[in-house]
């Protein structure tokens, strides 16, 4: 049987409510939360939560406008959004909520206070922060967005969208966390740190909501802007050789493919017999990398292939993380004699960037001669160790990586062969 397995061991984990639920808060808390006197806010202002600070009020916004006030018991109605506890809500104080906005129209979750006040401190280098879980997507082509005022009239946004839709199928809360310097208002005088906007129908999640002073450095932040090209078919074909509806087939003299969108890769070495695997090319079908020349015989030397996204282009994966696959054919043809015979998969990112997790495919048959086919879940490329999906890696991914298990210093890859086809994503359902 072909198993595919992570390179790490994924911990049993209890899914929490919103409402206890803090992944990484290892700060003492500076701040003045739970005081109801005073203007100064502190290195961090929790707005909703569990021991929330009092001068901060959870309300909802329908589609006409109408304020509404969330109640102590976690309950709160206007039109087209609504309110209620999640779990133990009251048993816990302020715990998260199930929103729920409808008829298609526009809604808003939000804190607020009463009076201006100066949150100076809390926006120096720091971080809007607040736990989700969405429980299904957004419609199509409908956004959700975090909005703060400007003096102006104008609303400073961040799309929050892909993440969004990213989470949906979780087994936890995700914790969102925004650059407050994306949003570029006046921090001195606010009255609402908070504001959570749906365009059209939602169900979700929230809680745990706050200020973080000094924490635009830590990993997950959601970027400002996304630019990537948001990938949502049912099948995107990554690599298909020798297609019956192919114009023509790829040129590969010399052994290296005039299509740019494939490549191979060695770690070591200068010239093309190194920093290419040998046999590189088509082989019966798909494309190939064999080891059997001089970078597999040289010791320590690892590689693969590379297959890129269009040149200038950066891919968006959010929408296959619920219920996508990573599907293709791979035909392991002979393999290294010391080496395990596993293959890793990962998709990479640009320069400054972590790349995904690394997925491995174990128990492969070795000269059948036939293609076998993998199914791997998109989720699985993406989500840590720690349950949190990696929003940075999804909306960044530059190109898949395939190679076979590295191989440690002293060690050869000579004999190892392989070939692999019909590389897609496919989403299910399919939408």
């Amino acid at each position: 049987m072909n198993k595919a397995v992570k390179t790490f061991a994924l911990s049993a984990m209890s899914v929490a409510l919103l409402s206890g639920c803090i992944l990484d808060d290892k700060y003492d808390d500076g701040s003045t939360g739970g005081d109801s006197g005073g203007t100064t806010i502190g290195n961090i202002v929790k707005l909703y939560g569990d021991n929330s600070d009092t001068r901060f009020q959870l309300q909802i916004v329908d589609r006409d406008g109408n304020i509404s006030d969330v109640q102590a018991s976690g309950d709160a109605e206007s039109l087209n959004i609504r309110t209620s506890p999640v779990g133990e809500w009251q048993a816990q104080g302020e715990g998260s909520v199930l929103v729920s906005v409808t008829e298609n129209q526009s809604a808003t979750i939000r804190t607020a206070s009463g009076v201006p006040l100066d949150l100076t401190v809390p926006f120096t280098k720091g971080t809007l922060q607040f736990f989700i879980r969405p429980l299904a997507k957004t419609q199509d082509g409908q956004k959700v967005f975090v909005s703060l005022p400007r003096k102006s009239g104008q609303e400073a946004v961040v799309d929050i969208t892909s993440a969004f839709n990213s989470y949906v199928g979780s087994k936890q809360p995700q914790q969102v966390k925004i650059d407050l310097a994306c949003f570029d208002v006046e921090s001195s005088s606010s009255m609402i740190p908070f504001a959570l906007v749906s365009e059209s129908n939602v169900n979700f999640e929230l809680g745990n909501t706050r200020l973080r002073a000094n924490t635009d450095h830590e990993a997950h932040i959601v970027p400002c802007t996304n630019d990537a090209i948001v990938i949502n078919e049912p099948v995107a074909e990554i690599f298909q050789r020798n297609r019956p509806d192919a114009d023509s087939d790829w040129d590969f003299g010399n052994g290296f493919p005039a299509n740019p969108h494939v490549s191979a890769w060695a770690n070591k070495g200068a010239d093309p017999t190194r920093t290419m695997p040998g046999g590189f090319g088509p082989n019966g079908g798909g494309v190939g990398a064999n080891f059997n020349n001089d970078a597999g015989t040289e010791p320590g030397v690892n590689g693969g292939l590379r297959i890129n996204v269009n040149q200038g282009d950066i891919y968006d994966f959010s929408q296959y993380m619920e219920a996508g696959i990573l599907s293709f054919d791979i035909d392991v043809i002979s393999e290294a004699q010391n080496h395990p015979g596993t293959i890793d998969l990962r998709f990479e990112t640009p320069t400054g960037i972590s790349s995904s997790m690394t997925y491995r495919i174990e128990d492969l048959s070795v000269g059948t001669g036939e293609f076998t086919r993998i199914d791997v879940p998109v989720k699985e490329f993406f989500t840590r160790a720690d349950g949190r999906v990696d929003v940075e890696v999804l909306q960044n991914v530059l190109r898949l990586v395939i190679q076979p298990t590295p191989v440690k210093e002293g060690e050869f890859l000579n004999g190892l062969n392989f070939r692999i086809n019909n590389m897609q994503m496919e989403m299910y359902p399919a939408i």
